[in-house]
């Protein structure tokens, strides 16, 4: 069960990764941007994940998973739910850069919890849940944000997916709890 939720968060990130993975191109370019400036909130976003999850997953250790989880969907929804508010390159830059951030938070922190609940024999099958788990998140979210975005539009449909981050964050706290 903790293998689960855990995992359910991770997948709320990723739905929110694969809507932006499709949709920020789209959006960049109507939103003024060129080509290469919307390549360039790509880069920031991962070079910013990449930097830090190594780092993050060291504060894991010494504060804790949980909080860091519920920390890393909250940075995300709120960097994610302003994505499509802004048109100025720097501040999407930073925006990038924060869901990146946010990312990695919940990236480095959730994998470890999910091995830390995961008995040395089903660390595999853990694992591969949590893998298989984000994967239908981030298979998901171009899915979703199309059809969101077809029927509503970039900010409510950002706003809509942002929600679900933070609906995954209070339920794993909920769940924790317990």
């Amino acid at each position: 069960r903790k293998v689960l939720i855990t995992s359910s968060t991770d997948a709320a990130k990723m739905i929110a990764n694969g809507a932006l993975m499709a949709f920020l191109p789209l959006y960049g370019v109507s939103a003024g941007l060129n080509p290469g400036e919307v390549g360039l909130l790509f880069t920031v976003q991962a070079l910013t994940s990449l930097v830090s999850k190594p780092i993050m997953g060291r504060v894991s250790d010494s504060v804790g998973r949980q909080p860091l989880i519920i920390i890393g969907l909250v940075i995300c929804a709120a960097t994610f739910v302003c994505i499509p508010q802004v048109s100025m390159l720097w501040l999407l830059l930073l925006l990038s850069a924060g869901f990146g951030f946010g990312e990695a938070v919940v990236s480095s922190s959730s994998s470890a919890l999910v091995a830390d609940s995961s008995e040395f024999k089903t660390l595999g099958a853990g694992m591969g849940m949590q893998g298989t788990i984000g994967d239908i998140g981030h298979a998901g979210g171009p899915l979703m944000a199309g059809i969101l975005i077809a029927h509503l539009n970039y900010a409510n449909a950002f706003a809509i997916i942002a929600g679900l981050q933070l609906v995954a964050a209070a339920v794993f706290w909920v769940t924790m709890r317990r």
